[in-house]
């Protein structure tokens, strides 16, 4: 079952209420659907790094080349997140994201 669907801010914004968190959710979710196209339904805030990660294995897509390209793409390295995948979230992720983009600013 194809589940590449377009990722549309309405449906994802309503897991992310604050301002800038619903742009940058978008965001990482459409670089995430170009890496992994037939996961991206499943995304949720509460999604972990190790589910995302099993979905580039299931798309038999190299670890290490899917952590690159997220890298290369987002404007950060993902090295403080990789020693707590089972805990760390999609949300921590865009809370982060949103806090370097607001310090760069």
């Amino acid at each position: 079952m194809n589940t590449n669907i377009p990722i549309r801010s309405e449906s994802i914004g309503i897991f992310f209420p604050v301002p800038g968190e619903e742009q940058m959710a978008v965001r990482i979710a459409q670089v995430l659907s170009s890496l992994v196209p037939d996961y991206i339904a499943a995304l949720r805030s509460d999604t972990t790094l190790t589910d995302i990660f099993s979905w580039a294995e299931g798309n038999r897509t190299d670890t290490v080349q899917f952590v690159e390209s997220l890298e290369r793409e987002l404007g950060f390295e993902f090295d403080e997140f990789i020693c707590d995948l089972d805990r760390t979230t999609f949300r921590e992720i865009v809370e982060y994201a949103v806090r370097r983009q607001s310090h760069a600013a």
